[in-house]
């Protein structure tokens, strides 16, 4: 896939893109709550692949 658009072409395509915006959005709940700044460095490229999945 060229691009996420293009997840919605086939069943397959679907559920990677599903299962890769769960594991994103699990990712950020835990790094969200975290008070370590080193976890927290990765905040801004969880959001930048949630917004990639909108």
């Amino acid at each position: 896939m060229a691009t996420w658009d293009e997840a919605f072409a086939s069943e397959w395509g679907i559920a990677r893109r599903h299962n890769t915006r769960a594991f994103l959005l699990s990712l950020y709940a835990s790094v969200t709550n975290s008070e370590n700044a080193g976890v927290r460095r990765l905040l801004p490229p969880i959001r930048e692949g949630l917004k990639r999945l909108s």
